[in-house]
C-alpha cells in the first residue's frame, strides 16, 4: 500500500467533498449549456476555486498529487467520476488538461518552470474551449 501523509489524504477528501457539493447546481445547469452549445465556464471556475485544477500537481508544488503521484490515482478517479455526474463532457476536458500537465512535468526543466506551470494551471482559463467544453478542432 502506498503511504499518504495524513494532511494530503485529508486535503484530497476535502476536495472531493467540495466538488460533490457543486453537483446539484451543475446537473441543473448542464442541460441549458448543452442546448445553448456553451462551454461550462462558470463550473470550470468553480472547479478552479475548489482547487481541483491544481490538485493534480505534485505535492511538492502545492498540489495533491492526484495525477502525478502513485497514491493519487484513486483520488483522481473519484474526482473525474464526480465531475462526470455534473456533465459527461467535463471529465474528458479535465483529463485533457491533465495530459497537458503531464507533458509539462515530463520536460527536463528547472524548478521555476514547474512552478510557473503550477501557477498557469491555477490561474488561467482553459485553452481552446468550444461548444460543450470541447477543445477546438476536435
Amino acid at each position: 500500500m502506498l503511504e499518504v501523509l495524513p494532511a494530503v489524504a485529508a486535503s484530497r477528501a476535502a476536495l472531493l467533498g467540495r466538488v460533490a457539493a457543486m453537483l446539484p447546481a451543475w446537473t441543473e445547469h448542464a442541460a441549458r449549456l448543452d442546448a445553448e452549445g456553451r462551454a461550462p465556464e462558470v463550473e470550470l471556475g468553480q472547479l478552479r476555486g475548489a482547487g481541483a485544477l491544481v490538485a493534480p500537481m505534485p505535492t511538492a508544488l502545492g498540489g495533491l498529487g492526484l495525477a502525478t503521484e502513485p497514491s493519487g490515482a484513486p483520488g483522481l478517479q473519484r474526482l473525474l467520476r464526480l465531475i462526470g455526474r455534473g456533465n459527461l463532457v467535463w471529465p474528458n476536458l479535465v483529463e485533457r488538461l491533465l495530459r497537458d500537465l503531464a507533458t509539462y512535468l515530463r520536460q527536463p526543466a528547472p524548478d521555476e518552470t514547474l512552478t510557473e506551470a503550477a501557477a498557469w494551471f491555477t490561474a488561467n482559463d482553459l485553452p481552446d474551449l468550444g461548444p460543450s467544453g470541447a477543445h477546438a478542432g476536435e
